[in-house]
């Protein structure tokens, strides 16, 4: 949960040490983790396990910034425990097409009735890999037609902190975790990425473009947010990114 955009977990610059504070909010201790970084403005998250993170300029005033952020840090932190206390919080199932299905030992990689079979670790991810790509292939293809850009390279990735980027001259990268994503939020994706093509920051007129292809766009980013912390919960989900 993300004061900003929706994300995850922060990513470290090598050679810039985190910085550990405790915030002391309603009686009780929570570690934030503080990474200053080259950018411009403060961005704070409440992290799956409730935790903070804080990624702001050198010589920002966090501890000013966290006192101004109680109330919205209270919202967020309970919207992460009633979601990890309902059933849509289960850590022993693998999240897949935005359901929760049970995980087969078997012969091979598939799905059926709602359960997925898998040999291995390493070859359920390959699968994931393979499956997750020739689904976006398809979604790019047709949201390029309707934006009127041309059809970029795709990879499949394994991001920390961002479902997908865009670069003009390396094409879309899509983050490994949307495969466990209803299928109409990786469309979302897609459009989200494919205009900066067009437009590429994100500045008032960019979210005019995206709005233009997909007018939900603010509920979109809430059911992000909600399934980053579902699959960030998953201990599944955990062995497959961390393999």
């Amino acid at each position: 949960m993300t004061a900003g955009h929706a994300g995850g977990r922060s990513r470290q610059i090598p050679g810039t040490p985190a910085e550990l504070l405790h915030l002391i909010l309603d009686g009780e201790e929570i570690p934030v983790t503080v990474f200053r970084r080259p950018v411009r403005v403060l961005r704070l998250r409440v992290m799956p396990d409730g935790t903070l993170a804080v990624t702001c300029p050198r010589h920002s005033d966090v501890e000013g910034f966290l006192r101004e952020k109680e109330g919205w840090i209270r919202r967020k932190r309970e919207e992460v425990r009633r979601l990890a206390a309902s059933p849509e919080g289960s850590v022993h199932r693998i999240l897949l097409d935005g359901e929760f299905c049970t995980l087969l030992h078997g012969p091979g990689c598939g799905t059926a009735g709602g359960t997925v079979s898998y040999t291995t670790p390493a070859a359920l991810r390959r699968w994931l890999v393979a499956r997750l790509r020739a689904d976006l292939k398809e979604r790019v293809a047709a949201q390029t037609a309707r934006i009127r850009v041309r059809v970029p390279p795709v990879a499949i990735r394994r991001q920390r902190s961002r479902w997908a980027s865009c670069s003009h001259r390396a094409g879309l990268s899509f983050n490994l975790r949307m495969a466990a994503l209803p299928p109409p939020l990786r469309d979302y994706l897609v459009v989200h990425e494919l205009v900066h093509l067009v437009e590429a920051n994100h500045s008032p007129r960019y979210w005019d473009r995206v709005r233009e292809f997909w007018p939900q766009v603010d509920e979109s980013e809430k059911e992000l947010a909600r399934f980053w912390i579902l699959i960030e919960r998953n201990e599944i989900w955990r062995v497959i990114l961390a393999g």
